[in-house]
């Protein structure tokens, strides 16, 4: 079972991770996708 601090530590990576490569996307859509896609 997962508990809630794991979650919270994913998510923090998973935003770490967006924040880094969020600018290699021109349009905020493609973005999104990936935060979506990242996220489950």
């Amino acid at each position: 079972m997962i508990d809630e601090p794991a979650v919270e530590i994913w998510n923090d990576e998973l935003e770490e991770l967006f924040l880094r490569t969020g600018h290699r996307f021109r349009r905020v859509e493609p973005r999104r996708r990936m935060r979506n896609y990242g996220g489950g």
